[in-house]
């Protein structure tokens, strides 16, 4: 484990220099920290995490920027396609804070290319079109799309129904998500507030209410 640790260390400071304006930049490829990890990438990418989150709380406080923080996530899931919080905060770290976009959407897309077994990439893609991009049909249809992957908890469902009825205002889809999620969940929490919603939507569309 020693021995893991030092080479670890030595390997961690070829990936990072200051350069005097003290902003930092990447110089070792994926291709080359996977070689040399000689099998174990898993801790190599948790150690970049390391790297990135103390980098990050620098940037918050203000005393670093951070412009190639979308080289060091990309270079964790390349080494690591598993690496849910690195997509995941990843990007809505690189939307929001640093304001790049397009790499955002990007690295969020290649963890639901990754994996494409899991509820919880898709579920994050719809949440930084929701929060950071203000696409609210395309948030819905990914909170929706997440909702059908094994394993998906009742809340992707619920977010869809409330996204197409609160933003979007497609009362007779999100009236559908609701009664479906009424049906097929087995939270007593969730089934109620599907159910208060239900109620909500069906008086408005009597009145003929479509905001």
């Amino acid at each position: 484990m020693l021995i893991i640790v030092i080479i670890l260390s030595h390997r961690l400071s070829l990936i990072f220099e200051k350069k005097e304006s003290g902003h930092l930049y990447y110089h070792t490829k994926p291709d080359v920290l996977k070689l040399l990890s000689s099998g174990n990438e898993e801790l190599i990418a948790d150690a970049l995490w390391l790297q990135f989150i103390q980098i990050y709380g620098g940037h918050l406080q203000k005393k670093q920027e951070f412009k190639n923080m979308d080289l060091l996530l990309n270079t964790i899931v390349d080494i690591d396609p598993h690496f849910l919080h690195a997509y995941t905060f990843g990007s809505i770290s690189l939307a929001y804070h640093v304001k790049k976009y397009k790499e955002a959407e990007k690295l969020i897309w290649k963890g639901i290319v990754n994996n494409p077994e899991k509820w919880e990439y898709l579920f994050w893609y719809g949440f930084l079109n929701y929060t950071v991009f203000r696409k609210h049909i395309k948030a819905g249809k990914f909170f929706w799309l997440a909702s059908l992957k094994k394993g998906a908890p009742d809340m992707t469902k619920r977010w869809a129904a409330f996204v197409f009825y609160k933003k979007v205002g497609n009362l007779q889809l999100s009236l559908r998500m609701w009664k479906n999620l009424y049906k097929t969940s087995k939270n007593k929490f969730e089934k109620e507030i599907a159910k208060n919603y239900i109620k909500k939507i069906k008086e408005k569309i009597e009145r003929g209410v479509y905001e």
